[in-house]
């Protein structure tokens, strides 16, 4: 999976995971290494979507090695579960 993800060199020798890229919403989504001095890290930037009316709205989420991979456990968690349970027909009222 990590062959995937093109490593992209800034000018400062930090590194770009992939190019930004759009969620379903339109949101913009980019990773990138931190530049702290205190260790690794790594920055989880959210941008608004015009198309959601919030296009002025930005987040950027500065994580641990720790941190990364609880989310990263997280994300595979759903990718895991995902595809069964959305299989599954849901109870009357239930929504995955």
């Amino acid at each position: 999976m990590a062959d995937d993800v093109e490593i992209i060199t800034t000018q400062r020798g930090f590194q770009r995971y992939d190019q930004p890229w759009q969620d379903t919403y339109g949101h913009t989504i980019s990773v990138y290494e931190s530049s702290a001095a205190s260790g690794p890290h790594v920055w989880l930037a959210l941008k608004g979507s015009p198309a959601m009316g919030n296009e002025d709205y930005a987040i950027h989420a500065h994580l641990n090695i720790e941190q990364a991979e609880k989310l990263r456990r997280e994300l595979s968690m759903f990718i895991d579960q995902a595809e069964a349970r959305w299989a599954e027909p849901a109870a009357e009222g239930d929504a995955p």
